[in-house]
């Protein structure tokens, strides 16, 4: 029996909302490389079955309960709503330059709103939430990407008793490389401890990682800022994983004719990341 998570694709004006563990892989021909590329990321396909998919189940608020037992609707395949909405209730909500953080008891205890060009010529924007496996009522950390005309930037959000609420930019080092596209799709290692996304370069698209610890970044060469040439169409984005029942990750990634690429995935026991 394998568990299904898919990745929420989150998009300008909306939150979606994104719990548990998503990402892992199958089998495609892969060469890890351990620098970053300093080439662009291509738009997530907004007509992707899986971008379709995502953006058909996202509503304006993304909501965290506390933990109950996962329900499916079929044999082995995690429903995502229930999967959505069994973890909480701190809600994030973004909307074009706001973001809005309402703890469990309905409080708002967090508003950021971007800084707005005079001229109007260029303007930040809250695209994305991939919010942490494990979040609870009380303790929530996710991450948000931002963007201004064709460059994503990326932040931590960091909430904690339900009321302490932070919205910190990501290291540098840490960040997509010269982004092109206003797109840009997160995921979660299944464990929580990896960041993900893909970028394209003039050759392959790559799979951009970086660790988390008590994060953003782990400062351990292993695991912090590691990236993966993929032989798969320059769009393909993020789309889940499977887990197993021996615990074994599979990477799920869509390209623009919707074509789901498999990649197994594992954490090595220095926590490297592996396909």
């Amino acid at each position: 029996m394998r568990t299904t998570r898919r990745l929420p694709l989150i998009r300008h004006g909306f939150a979606l909302l994104l719990v548990g563990a998503l990402i892992t892989a199958c089998g495609e021909q892969v060469e890890p490389t351990t620098d970053a590329p300093n080439d662009v990321v291509d738009e997530a396909p907004a007509d992707a079955e899986g971008d379709t998919e995502a953006e058909e189940e996202a509503s304006d608020e993304t909501t965290v309960d506390d933990p109950e037992p996962e329900s499916s609707t079929e044999e082995g395949v995690t429903d995502d709503n229930d999967a959505a909405t069994d973890t909480g209730t701190i809600e994030v909500t973004i909307d074009g330059r706001e973001l809005t953080v309402t703890n469990a008891s309905g409080e708002v205890v967090f508003t950021e709103t971007l800084a707005k060009d005079a001229d109007d010529a260029f303007q930040d924007v809250f695209h994305a939430i991939a919010i942490r496996p494990g979040a609870t009522a009380t303790e929530l950390d996710a991450i948000v990407a931002t963007t201004r005309g064709e460059v994503a930037r990326l932040h931590h959000l960091r909430v904690r008793a339900g009321t302490e609420v932070a919205l910190e930019a990501i290291p540098e080092h840490l960040q997509p490389q010269d982004v092109m596209e206003s797109s840009i799709v997160l995921g979660w290692t299944p464990d929580g401890d990896s960041v993900l996304w893909t970028e394209p370069t003039s050759d392959q698209p790559v799979l951009r990682t970086f660790g988390w610890d008590d994060g953003p970044g782990t400062g351990r060469q292993a695991d912090d800022n590691a990236s993966f040439a993929l032989d798969l169409p320059m769009d393909v984005f993020v789309d889940g994983f499977t887990v197993g029942d021996d615990g074994s990750w599979t990477l799920l990634l869509t390209d623009g004719l919707g074509t789901t690429h498999e990649l197994p995935m594992e954490r090595q026991a220095d926590g490297a990341l592996a396909l």
